[in-house]
């Protein structure tokens, strides 16, 4: 169940561009340009930040799908082992 918090602005779009790459690894660099309209090579928490939101408002629904990171490179919307959307 996605918790009851609205999704606005930024954090909307970056739920939106995340669920349509689902499966598939996304750079921060990336991140940044396509949904923050940074500059590539911009250094930012804004991304950590969003992705801590979205993980809360998941709620009961990280055992379908979870927000993994790899360090410092970027992100994945990945579907959890025995998960059924």
């Amino acid at each position: 169940m996605v918790s009851q918090r609205k999704l606005n602005g930024k954090l909307r779009e970056l739920a939106q561009y995340m669920v349509e790459r689902r499966g598939k690894f996304i750079s921060r660099e990336q991140i940044l340009t396509d949904v923050f309209g940074m500059k590539p090579g911009s250094e930012s928490r804004t991304i950590d930040t969003h992705i801590q939101w979205l993980r809360g408002c998941l709620g009961e629904s990280e055992e379908i799908m979870s927000f993994r990171s790899q360090v410092r490179t970027g992100y994945i919307l990945a579907q959890n082992p025995g998960g059924e959307i």
